[in-house]
């Protein structure tokens, strides 16, 4: 028996609507709203991508709360930043052997993470802290890049989200990037999850423009307001050829010890500047080891430096006074100079 064309239209109209339904749950899941496949959860598409391609560590714990430093870690696995790591540290609250420390300070400096201030007026990560929605969209459109958006949507909610993320969860909803509760909220406030984290980051990484885009030049983020005021650093000679060891020399003229680790940044310097130099930093030789009181000692760095191309060149270390925390001392920064010929 034939089918008319009326019924036939209808059959693939009806056929389009589920394949939609279909794919929107596994897709734009990030809310627990969304309806959930029966054999599958609503994130496991994208939550499997993300890790195939080691954006996330692992896919346990999906409905545990996100906080601002697994977040940090998480964007910055994405790759869509140079791998050099930023040394300055803003923040009252973070120290250099804290688990998220390199991660915020290399979003604090592409103006991704910017962090809030205290009582005091001191700027804090609160790494530590839960992650919220409407501080997780706006994080998003800044990895992103994404253009904002002005257009007027029907958030019943919208009078309780934050004037700085206001713009940003008009441009999530545009793009699709996150969809809403059924009831038509957004629910700024609430705590997100590992889940609908990652499930957001898959959405935007679909949008045409892409995702792991990297920055050729990266500006310096040193300044002398950083420099230590008790550790000098300096190269053992002014000019160094190819293949040739690197020698950086501290000399401690505080009343404390202080120690360096294995975090540390090179810089070229060009006509715009000092630039971040981007490639895979080699380890000091001795990492963590202490400059004494009142004594000089000194490092060599490995010979990854051999591939450098002739230029001006200063690294950036990280001196940490050898004191309790409760003392409430923060990290110290020195600079070294040398040429390469």
């Amino acid at each position: 028996m034939k089918m008319s064309c009326k019924k036939i239209a209808a059959f693939r109209t009806i056929w389009c609507i589920m394949a939609i339904l279909l794919a929107n749950a596994i897709v734009y899941g990030e809310e627990r709203t969304e309806a959930e496949p029966a054999s599958e959860n609503w994130y496991d598409f994208a939550a499997d991508e993300l890790y195939q391609k080691h954006i996330v560590n692992d896919l346990d714990n999906m409905d545990k709360t996100l906080s601002r430093g697994e977040m940090a870690q998480i964007l910055i696995n994405t790759d869509m930043f140079n791998t050099s790591s930023y040394t300055i540290n803003p923040f009252d609250d973070l120290r250099s052997g804290d688990e998220y420390y390199s991660d915020i300070c290399r979003l604090y400096w592409r103006g991704i993470y910017s962090g809030e201030q205290d009582e005091s007026g001191d700027l804090c990560a609160k790494a530590e802290e839960p992650l919220t929605r409407e501080q997780a969209v706006s994080f998003i459109v800044r990895a992103f890049g994404l253009n904002k958006s002005k257009n007027v949507y029907e958030i019943k909610d919208m009078d309780e989200v934050s004037a700085y993320a206001a713009d940003d969860v008009k441009t999530v909803y545009s793009l699709g990037i996150v969809h809403g509760y059924d009831n038509g909220t957004f629910r700024p406030h609430n705590q997100v999850t590992k889940a609908e984290f990652l499930s957001m980051i898959y959405n935007a990484s679909k949008l045409p423009s892409g995702l792991f885009s990297t920055e050729d030049e990266i500006r310096s983020t040193f300044s002398e307001e950083y420099r230590s005021e008790n550790i000098l650093c300096r190269a053992d000679k002014e000019d160094y050829r190819f293949g040739e060891k690197i020698r950086i020399r501290f000399e401690n003229k505080g009343n404390y010890d202080y120690y360096y680790g294995e975090e540390y940044q090179l810089e070229i310097k060009t006509d715009n500047g000092w630039m971040v130099v981007p490639f895979d930093r080699g380890d000091v030789d001795d990492p963590a080891f202490l400059i004494s009181h009142k004594d000089e000692t000194s490092i060599s760095l490995d010979r990854k430096y051999d591939k450098l191309e002739k230029g001006k060149y200063r690294i950036i270390i990280i001196v940490t006074p050898d004191v309790d925390k409760s003392a409430n001392m923060k990290d110290e920064f020195v600079s070294a100079e040398f040429s390469i010929i």
